[in-house]
């Protein structure tokens, strides 16, 4: 028994001791987490700083946008009638927008979108094809059998057609007057179409030097109507 426990002592002795280890760094773990959203935080802040002053930099300017959907072709002599004034930030104003008066009368060259800047392209102050129509031209009715004769039912408010009936003798379509200026487009039910859907029936502005031929292509039937080049 004696031995016994002699020999554990001696054991106990000699058996290597297990060495405490140390994290290295204490405070590395929480650097690793704080540092990274000191930066973060900093670069919103430097972000926020740069939006504000980029986006806003104080200086307004005057500048006109459509007051509604405006057809193409469509002569305006009043342009507040169409258009209204706005303060924006200069620095996202084209240079090519209007920011004064506009000329006494234009042409509006493209449909416009409610609240879409005008800008000197869009407008010219002649035109040729559509001179002498305004509010004061007559209008009248026309319609298409099918949609296929009237460019697939794309035809809108804005748009030159050419209009084309049969000949009565060889029965082929001839032109019978070319530049005819839409006023409204309407669907094969008579609701008004502005966008989305299948045109067959419009309202057409006539001038008075084209009345006649308008007439005589509507006495002919079937007329097919041309996007005018």
């Amino acid at each position: 028994m004696f031995e016994k426990k002699k020999v554990e002592q001696v054991n106990e002795l000699v058996k290597p001791k297990k060495k405490e280890v140390k994290p290295k760094g204490g405070g590395s773990g929480i650097k690793t987490i704080v540092i990274p959203l000191v930066l973060a935080a900093v670069i919103v802040f430097l972000l926020y700083l740069a939006i504000s002053f980029g986006v806003s930099s104080g200086d307004k300017v005057t500048c006109y946008t459509a007051k509604e959907d405006i057809p193409a072709n469509t002569y305006v002599k009043d342009y507040e009638d169409y258009f209204e004034s706005n303060l924006v930030d200069s620095n996202v104003v084209p240079d090519n927008a209007i920011k004064s008066d506009f000329p006494k009368s234009f042409y509006i060259v493209s449909k416009m979108d409610k609240h879409q800047m005008v800008l000197e392209d869009d407008i010219v102050t002649s035109n040729v094809k559509v001179e002498g129509i305004d509010k004061t031209t007559d209008v009248t009715g026309i319609s298409v059998k099918d949609f296929n004769f009237a460019v697939g039912g794309t035809l809108r408010a804005g748009d030159l057609i050419d209009i084309y009936a049969p000949n009565e003798e060889t029965d082929m379509l001839e032109p019978q007057v070319e530049d005819i200026l839409i006023k409204e487009a309407f669907d094969s039910t008579g609701n008004k179409i502005t966008d989305e859907g299948v045109a067959v029936a419009f309202n057409i502005f006539v001038p008075q030097d084209k009345a006649e031929a308008v007439n005589r292509a509507l006495s002919l039937g079937d007329i097919q109507l041309y996007n005018s080049k």
